[in-house]
């Protein structure tokens, strides 16, 4: 059967099985006026016979059906509610086909039951790519707002916690430590003599040595410990469920990693020390604050006791 003959067909068939009664009536809409609603029962069918209809989903154009096409087929033949909501793109003149009569044509026009289930492969294949194509948008949507986030969290020269995701990092590690009753220790680093690297190198070479305290440093913190760049050249780190005495155990370990590491630039090389103030949190701080202080006082402390050495709050 044309896709063009379509109406004309089903109109002389239904005229033909009406035993030469009237012809079977029409349904007019305007410009824009619903022809089928979203959710609503499917009891009809429309042929298209003037005009053109576009098939709406979430208030995305699917499709267009001109003059010859049908509408509202799938929830006729399956039972189901109407999954898209059919417009008036202009003037319409449509035939109404109500169960019944569907399944009389489709018995004396099989062609017709044919060209209806080839309608409905198309629109779900139409709608199977689109749902594939919302899910790839949402999902690229998903990952760039995952990124964005993790940028914003990140420290962009040497990728660990920015200050502000360090305190949020440290606000948790303080709650959880509260609830379970768990130790939770704090340490704060300093390159020493940063800025005679910076004058005698240049900037790009202090970038670099940022980024190699950066990795000794993690090469000796636990899973579970949090890095975070707090200052141009300062560095703190929580590490959770251990006291005072394990925290300066770790402190010293990374300290004697960065004072062993030989470093090159532009065909020179030198080495470079850290000094590193730790402490511990207190049960009943609401923050991590009282304890980053006391960290960075015992950071000046080291640096007045000669730099490259680690101390403990108090002591």
């Amino acid at each position: 059967m044309a896709y063009d003959d379509l109406s004309r067909v089903l109109a002389d068939e239904m005229h033909r099985r009406r035993d030469g009664g009237p012809s079977p009536s029409t349904v007019n809409k305007a410009s824009g006026e619903t022809v089928i609603r979203a959710g609503g029962t499917g009891e009809t069918m429309f042929v298209i016979q003037v005009g053109e209809a576009e098939i709406l989903n979430d208030g995305l154009v699917l499709d267009v059906v001109g003059p010859g096409g049908v509408v509202g087929e799938m929830a006729l033949v399956d039972g189901s509610l109407r999954s898209a909501t059919v417009r008036a793109r202009t003037d319409l003149r449509l035939m109404p086909i109500s169960k019944a009569d569907f399944g009389l044509l489709i018995r004396s026009r099989p062609e017709f039951g044919l060209y209806v289930m080839k309608v409905m492969s198309l629109r779900l294949r139409l709608m199977n790519t689109r749902l594939g194509n919302a899910i790839e948008d949402i999902s690229a949507r998903q990952e760039i707002e995952r990124e964005l986030r993790a940028m914003a969290a990140r420290d962009p020269l040497t990728g660990t916690s920015n200050r502000k995701h360090f305190a949020e990092m440290g606000a948790i590690e303080v709650e959880r430590s509260q609830r379970h009753g768990r130790e939770l220790s704090i340490a704060m680093l300093d390159v020493d003599h940063f800025k005679v690297v910076n004058d005698t190198y240049g900037h790009a070479c202090g970038d670099s040595v940022l980024r190699s305290i950066v990795e000794a440093a993690q090469d000796e913190l636990r899973t579970g410990d949090i890095l975070g760049r707090v200052g141009g050249e300062e560095f703190a780190f929580l590490m959770p469920e251990t006291g005072i005495t394990a925290g300066l155990a770790i402190a010293e370990r990374i300290r004697q990693r960065i004072a062993g590491q030989t470093l090159a630039w532009d065909g020179k090389t030198f080495e470079l020390t850290a000094s590193i103030g730790v402490a511990a949190w207190n049960p009943g701080e609401p923050t991590v604050d009282p304890a980053l202080a006391r960290a960075d006082e015992s950071l000046y402390a080291a640096k007045d006791q000669g730099r490259n050495r680690v101390v403990a709050y108090g002591n």
